[in-house]
């Protein structure tokens, strides 16, 4: 029998010890940041390199489309090209790009020289190398993820291209709609009709009135799991109740947090966000509101669905009441120990007017509601926006880059910021003025700051009250993928008919699966 020292068994039981100790930190599902790993550099600078080759590594502009005719007209145009290097990084709030110039200047063109400007050789072109994290896989076998909305057909057609965009059979996800009766319309033609334009749903025709119909989607969602047991795996799987105009741009990131969660089939899991708005709080309560997704283990939604008349009863509350706080008193009656877990990356967008300062805030999102239809007042173009998540990652969207800064002569300083899919946008400070806090949030919206001091906060006043600060926007308008690359424009409006355009090139990778990390 072979004998082991003292010396050996204390390094083997160290080792084993530091394990578990590693293993319990970071698979807690409570504790989601994990450590950088292999970092080539410091996360909060960049780096970049020169493309030697004899062809371009990027198709040549999307302004050289003959559309530049039929749409914008750029007067003034520049042009960045940047390659995403894929890294264990965790994702910070700003990025200093340092000791070199990111965006060549803007140069006045003629729209009819864009097409020769491009077709030229690109050698000792400027590439960018920004690192970016890549998306994390389930730490389990979370396989699904089934979306319950009440709607109607006419809004769901509505909604058709943003939500196919997270829920398809390739993804993993599925959605349960239930829509009023409506004797012009098929339902069998109807579902066959947007499965074929690639949503994976079933429609179930609901006689109830809508906030009815909202609350019984927990016994349509959990009936759906348990009918189709080749499908579903009830320890693998999460249910979720979603508004019809709620966008998730980060499908990846929300399964990698939910397989943190352990055995969804028998413990129960209450999920969301509450309003940023403190007296919808106040009003409705600290709960999970529709709009930024609520999900639920099958465990809980199980013990929903057996005393539902109990929670469908007036008893409980006015049949007006909206469905997702009925939800929550639900839970609160049947299951008062369950745990509202609040994650603060899903959105209810409880503002009105401009919301660029939460656009612009560095922090990642992963649900935008308020999308459709008169009522939607998040009237940008968010799966633009997010289509960079194909080529640089999920969290690369909205991550804010900090680029040429500089200090003039008369004593004027600027500086540059990207926030990726949204907008690039130069700082001008005259000589004395004050700077500002970009790790506060600018507090660009209606609704007075003091309510959503504690959600969005710290805060901070509009850019066009701080003395001596001239600010100029350009907001992305297009995003195309082309031979690969995800080309965007970002434009200023300079008058009716003419524009300021910078367009970013983000190269892809012909492997995304090399830049995928298969084990964490």
């Amino acid at each position: 029998m072979r004998r082991v020292s003292l010396r050996s068994f204390a390094l083997w039981s160290t080792l084993l010890f530091t394990s578990i100790w590693i293993y319990r930190k970071y698979d807690n599902s409570e504790d989601y940041t994990l450590p950088p790993v292999n970092s080539f550099e410091n996360p909060a600078t960049a780096s970049f390199e020169q493309w030697e080759h004899s062809e371009c590594p990027f198709s040549s502009s999307i302004y050289s489309d003959n559309d530049i005719y039929n749409d914008d007209h750029p007067v003034e145009y520049a042009r960045a090209v940047i390659r995403p290097r894929f890294n264990y990084v965790n994702r910070p709030s700003l990025t200093h790009i340092e000791d070199r110039s990111f965006l060549p200047a803007l140069s006045a063109i003629d729209p009819f020289e864009v097409r020769a400007r491009n077709s030229t050789s690109c050698l000792n072109t400027p590439i960018n190398i920004l690192d970016v994290a890549p998306d994390r896989p389930p730490r389990s076998q979370l396989n699904h993820i089934i979306f319950g909305i009440a709607t109607t057909t006419a809004r769901l057609e509505a909604s058709l291209s943003s939500l196919k965009s997270f829920i398809s059979n390739s993804l993993n996800t599925s959605l349960v709609a239930l829509v009023p009766p409506d004797a012009s319309i098929n339902r069998k033609t109807q579902e066959t009709m947007l499965r074929d334009a690639g949503l994976n749903v079933t429609l179930q025709i609901s006689p109830l009135n809508y906030t009815a119909r909202y609350f019984s989607l927990v016994p349509a969602l959990t009936s759906h799991l348990a009918s189709n047991p080749h499908i579903f795996n009830p320890n693998t799987t999460f249910l979720c109740l979603l508004d019809d105009d709620t966008f998730l741009p980060a499908l990846a990131h929300l399964k990698h947090r939910l397989s943190l969660l352990p055995s969804p089939a028998t413990k129960p899991y209450y999920i969301g966000a509450p309003s940023e708005a403190a007296w919808q709080v106040r009003h409705f309560g600290y709960q999970a509101f529709g709009g930024a997704g609520i999900f639920l283990s099958p465990s809980l939604g199980d013990t929903i669905s057996s005393q539902f008349r109990v929670c469908a009863d007036e008893k409980l509350g006015p049949q007006s009441m909206p469905g997702d706080q009925r939800l929550a008193k639900c839970i609160k009656k049947l299951s008062p120990k369950v745990k509202f877990r609040h994650w603060p990356e899903l959105r209810q967008w409880d503002m009105k007017g401009d919301p660029r300062g939460v656009f612009e805030s560095g922090k990642m999102i992963w649900s935008f509601h308020h999308l459709t239809g008169r009522e939607g007042w998040l009237s940008f173009d968010v799966r633009s926006m997010a289509a960079l998540k194909e080529v640089a990652g999920e969290e690369a969207v909205l991550r804010r880059w900090v680029f040429d800064k500089s200090t003039h002569g008369n004593g004027e300083r600027e500086m540059w910021v990207l926030t990726a899919g949204y907008s690039i946008t130069k700082y001008i400070f005259e000589k004395g003025a004050k700077g500002i806090d970009l790790e506060q949030t600018e507090k660009s919206w209606i609704e007075g700051a003091e309510g959503y001091a504690k959600s969005l906060g710290p805060l901070r006043v509009a850019n066009r009250e701080v003395k001596g600060l001239k600010v100029e926007r350009w907001r992305l308008s297009r995003a195309e993928m082309k031979d690969g690359n995800l080309h965007q424009v970002y434009w200023k409006e300079l008058s009716k008919d003419e524009g300021s355009a910078i367009e970013l090139v983000w190269l892809g990778e012909k492997e995304r699966k090399e830049n995928t990390v298969n084990s964490l």
